[in-house]
């Protein structure tokens, strides 16, 4: 069993076009393949070189590379002879690939799959689920190598390894949420497979998810919220903005990095969020309030080009994910306040003071982008909130 990843090897090996390593029929190299493990070349341009079996031109291939200059250069070295070192001696060998048409179905390995639907898929799909899904199918892939499970066929890939899967993701600290969101992703792969012809049967398919827990909104309270916004607007003018556009739109902190300054339509009081930028894939619109067109008004905060990046620094470059919710939880934390306390509850916050402003469940629905009245109702009780309070209000006397 390989205590190292495939991936990372494969990846510094950089092999050409249609070569990979594969160790099927060879394996703990039973079939007897020479090879010449790693070693250090010291000079001026240190490297490292060893040589691997080639099927193809049935001769010990030499293999070298150059040690980065920036990096821990021993660090990396010690690491590197280590992978290499346990790949060798495992068997592996470097192949042709089969093309696609010398290929049956039943012949594609279940890491070829992954990496071939991935190709395609990610055409199909937004940025940020194709690097979500890169990021699954990494975690996976790895999952497999280090259970020697990175060549077995597609087709005998059974319910067992995707069980050991589920529960190495849960041994991770992982919740069952995030470990129900693999079992979903694994079952609509393995679907493209079976109907593709690749698999007869999905082994993912009578895996039940695991009980999640029920996670209740939080909205900050009216005089924690002014603390905050009192601190952050003295601390960092474009955080307060930022927590401005979160309030006031309910648009997640996500869609906020990807909204450009034209999208912002200060005459008609409107943001249109395109379908790539929005977590439902649908090109929306919302309402811009009267007091953030003020503030966008008062800054000169969209006098910039239109195909600009909304939040984004000198270079108009966007800024790191974490930028605003970091700043966010120090003066969080800073005033001691509730730790449970984010920038996404100023999304919850923004939605409790509209409804006691009087504002109903359909304009609730409609700043939200809700699919459904059913899907604000649920989100309003997980708020604490009751569309008919008419029950509490005219509650007959007995």
């Amino acid at each position: 069993m390989l205590s190292v990843s495939l991936q990372s090897v494969l990846r510094f090996l950089n092999l050409p076009k249609g070569m990979y390593l594969s160790v099927e029929g060879n394996e703990e190299n039973k079939l007897g393949y020479p090879y010449k493990l790693p070693r250090l070349v010291e000079g001026k341009k240190p490297y490292l070189v060893f040589y691997v079996w080639n099927e193809n031109t049935e001769k010990l291939e030499r293999i070298r590379r150059e040690v980065p200059k920036n990096v821990n250069q021993k660090a990396w070295v010690k690491e590197k002879i280590k992978s290499i070192t346990e790949v060798l001696v495992a068997g592996y060998r470097i192949c042709k690939a089969k093309t696609e048409t010398e290929k049956k179905p039943q012949d594609f390995t279940i890491t070829e799959l992954l990496n071939y639907i991935f190709e395609f898929r990610k055409k199909e799909n937004s940025l940020n689920s194709a690097t979500r899904e890169k990021s699954y199918i990494k975690i996976f892939s790895n999952f497999l190598c280090s259970h020697s499970l990175q060549d077995i066929k597609a087709e005998n890939l059974e319910k067992k390894h995707i069980i050991q899967f589920l529960d190495f993701i849960k041994e991770q600290g992982n919740s069952n949420l995030t470990r129900n969101n693999y079992l979903t992703w694994l079952k609509a792969i393995f679907n493209i497979m079976k109907t593709r012809g690749y698999i007869s049967e999905n082994p993912a398919q009578n895996i039940k998810k695991l009980k999640e827990t029920e996670t209740r909104s939080i909205a900050i309270s009216p005089e924690h919220l002014k603390i905050l916004m009192q601190e952050i607007k003295a601390t960092d003018t474009e955080t307060y903005i930022f927590c401005l556009f979160v309030f006031y739109t309910f648009i997640r902190p996500i869609e906020l990095r990807r909204l450009q300054v034209g999208q912002i339509d200060l005459q008609s009081q409107k943001i249109v969020i395109y379908g790539n930028q929005s977590k439902n894939k649908k090109t929306e619109y919302v309402m811009l309030p009267e007091p953030l067109k003020r503030v966008l008004i008062e800054t000169k905060f969209l006098e910039r080009n239109p195909k600009n990046s909304l939040f984004s620094d000198n270079r108009e470059l966007q800024y790191s994910r974490n930028r605003y919710s970091i700043l966010f939880s120090k003066i969080v934390a800073k005033n001691n306040l509730p730790k449970e306390y984010t920038l996404y509850c100023l999304k919850h916050t923004g939605v409790v003071e509209y409804y006691k402003k009087g504002c109903g469940i359909k304009f609730i629905k409609e700043q939200c982008r809700h699919s459904s009245l059913e899907q604000t109702d649920k989100y309003l009780k997980s708020l604490g909130l009751f569309e008919n309070e008419e029950i509490l209000k005219n509650a007959p006397e007995i």
